[in-house]
């Protein structure tokens, strides 16, 4: 059985659409105000927030990370805005692969970065610990390890 759709609240907004390019943390507001997925996106708004706030605490292949995996999410982003219909759950679901798949398919990956970088990526508030363990697990014994030193 398909997922009941719900169509766009609002018509697409080029200042929206330049604010998903520019991968401003505001974007969630565009993405909110289009397809009314409340918590969804104060929590993935909270997160952009969270991590721009960090972002100088990260080595230098852990900047690097971050200007790899944001265009990644940013391009999805896009293409999500711009759907006609939505459904919520839906979304989320996609969000978090997408995000997963952004974090681990870019060079430097979150796997490569991770030990270096632990202590800012574990002080994520709003990483939800099944998300966590979904990295962890791909990423496998690396990962682990370094948490465990």
């Amino acid at each position: 059985m398909s997922p009941q759709m719900t169509p766009a609240a609002v018509e697409i907004d080029e200042e929206c659409l330049a604010r998903i390019r520019r991968g401003s943390c505001d974007m969630y507001d565009c993405i909110h105000q289009r397809h009314q997925c409340d918590i969804l996106l104060r929590a993935a708004k909270t997160s952009c927030v969270d991590m721009q706030n960090k972002r100088e605490r990260f080595n230098h292949q852990g900047k690097l990370w971050i200007n790899a995996t944001a265009p990644c999410m940013n391009m999805a982003l896009i293409e999500e805005y711009k759907k006609t219909e939505h459904n919520c759950d839906v979304l989320t679901k996609f969000l978090k692969t997408k995000s997963t798949r952004c974090a681990l398919d870019v060079t430097p990956n979150l796997c490569t970065i991770f030990a270096d970088n632990k202590e800012v990526l574990m002080s994520n508030q709003n990483n939800e610990l099944s998300d966590s363990m979904a990295v962890m697990w791909t990423c496998g014994s690396k990962i682990m390890s370094a948490i465990m030193s």
